[in-house]
């Protein structure tokens, strides 16, 4: 029986079953045995649908195919692979061996899918398109871009007419208008007969200045005498030469004043002619608009306007770059004071004019102050009478300075919720800044100004200044405290007005506080 069945076995040879495929065989032998490189460069492509435009699927595959260096048979035998769903089945669908090349199949795609070809358009469609309401200009540029590569015959000229007609007309923005606000305002001023130029109108200046130079060309001579410094921003000083009245014309035809300023002659190197500081805009009774470059004044019943010269106002600017500052001397442009002396050093500070000697105010011999010499003998008898009758306003130690009454005034420390207590290291002083801290300690505490107290937290250390006279200063750290108080911002009453206060005022007294 085993000898029966193993000779059945071998009379039926083995059937393997060929897979059906799952179209017809639409290519050619010649496609069908075309084989794909090793190394060739896959194509990337969109995959297609059927839903987009037949066309503009076929270029980016045929780009692809150039671009890897394909043939007319490898396109016919790679094209299925960038087919999805209803394109895959149409594949399909063709009949057998009807493709013969890569023509043939480009044009049964196109065919069956031409519904969704996007029709070319004219020149004439461009003018069509519109900007709408709430369209960005980018995304309107964006469309058109995309339908001129539509056109058949296309001319950059249509291109940017039709784009033109399509914007949406839209009002003017004044964020767009060039004000020149960040420009100063120069203006012209007529003077002896003399039309002068390049005049800063400057509202923080508490002098008119009129350079040298200027003064030179006008010919003036005749100068009253002023012996004093203008001070910087910087602390730099420039001598006054002296003062000169002059008649100054603002305005012109149309609205002109006619004022009297007094100038404060100095002799620095500027790019400006002159400099109108708010004496002079105080009487010619101008408001200056900055923002506007503009200043408008009354002239009888009507309001005359002067506008900045902005062209002369650039030059200006570029003039003063190119100025070179004498090393020997320093000079400045701009009247500008500083009250706030932390930001002086005590050499560079403001000095009295003149020579200053000592005079006896208090009992002890220490107890003088400092007058200038060029006082004549009336006003010094009566300055040093003054300041012997109000010698109890000087603080020679500090149990010279009694406190505030706490019924009167006490200030409570305001911490933020949450902020974390600080007590810092004890920081390691020299014998020298030791001694000093000592020293100071023991006046502050014979002035009944601090007390010993035992603080867990919120511990600060001193820190010692070495002053230029070669004194120690001692401070206190209150960095992290500052940090974890809330900011109590307040208004400062107006720089210019406590500045305009003095004005008139025969004497200058430099005060300092108790060191």
């Amino acid at each position: 029986l085993e000898a029966i069945k193993g000779a059945r076995g071998r009379e039926a040879p083995t059937q393997q079953e060929t897979p059906q495929s799952f179209w017809g065989q639409p290519f050619s032998q010649e496609i069908d045995e075309t084989r794909v490189p090793p190394n060739f460069r896959e194509i990337m492509v969109e995959p297609f649908d059927g839903s987009q435009d037949p066309r503009a699927h076929l270029q980016a595959f045929q780009a692809q195919m150039y671009i890897s260096g394909g043939d007319d048979r490898l396109s016919c035998k790679l094209f299925p692979g960038t087919r999805r769903g209803v394109a895959m089945q149409w594949i399909a669908t063709l009949p057998p061996r009807t493709i013969q090349k890569f023509n043939d199949l480009a044009d049964a795609f196109t065919s069956q899918f031409a519904a969704n070809k996007k029709k070319q358009l004219e020149v004439a469609d461009l003018f069509d398109i519109k900007q709408s309401r709430e369209e960005s200009l980018k995304s309107y540029l964006a469309r058109s871009n995309t339908t001129t590569v539509r056109v058949n015959d296309p001319d950059q000229k249509f291109f940017i007419k039709a784009f033109q007609k399509g914007l949406r007309a839209s009002p003017f923005s004044d964020s767009r208008q060039d004000t020149g606000s960040d420009e100063p305002m120069v203006i012209s001023v007529t003077a002896k007969q003399y039309k002068i130029e390049r005049v800063l109108v400057d509202q923080g200046s508490l002098a008119n200045i009129l350079y040298w130079v200027a003064v030179q060309k006008l010919g003036i001579r005749d100068l009253t005498r002023c012996e004093g410094v203008l001070y910087g921003f910087a602390g730099e000083r420039v001598p006054i030469m002296g003062t000169v009245e002059i008649e100054t014309t603002f305005g012109d035809k149309n609205g002109a004043k006619t004022i009297p300023v007094t100038y404060t002659i100095v002799n620095s190197e500027a790019s400006y002619n002159i400099i109108m500081g708010r004496p002079a805009l105080n009487r010619l009774e101008a408001v200056v608009s900055t923002y506007h470059l503009c200043m408008k004044f009354p002239v009888g019943q009507t309001v005359a306007t002067v506008w900045a010269d902005i062209t002369a106002a650039k030059k200006c600017y570029e003039d003063s770059l190119r100025i070179e500052l004498n090393a020997q001397e320093d000079k400045v442009n701009v009247l500008d004071v500083d009250l706030d002396p932390r930001y002086f050093s005590e050499e560079k500070g403001p000095h009295p004019v003149g020579d200053l000697k000592k005079v006896q105010i208090g009992t002890s011999a220490d107890q003088k102050t400092h007058i200038g010499t060029t006082l004549d003998e009336k006003e010094e008898e009566l300055l040093v009478s003054t300041l012997q009758k109000n010698a109890d306003v000087f603080a020679w130690t500090a149990k010279d300075m009694p406190g505030l009454d706490l019924r009167f005034m006490c200030h409570e420390l305001s911490i933020k919720p949450g902020s974390k207590l600080i007590a810092q290291k004890k920081r390691k002083q020299g014998e020298e800044k030791r001694t000093t801290i000592k020293e100071e300690v023991e006046k502050l505490l014979a002035a009944g100004f601090v007390r010993e107290v035992q603080y867990p937290t919120w511990l600060a250390n001193v820190v010692m200044v070495k002053k230029a006279n070669g004194r120690w200063r001692m401070c206190t750290d209150y960095t992290d405290l500052n940090k974890a108080c809330p900011k109590d911002p307040y208004p400062l009453p107006s720089i210019d007005r406590l500045v305009d206060g003095v004005s008139g005022q025969a004497l200058l007294s430099f005060m300092d506080a108790y060191s």
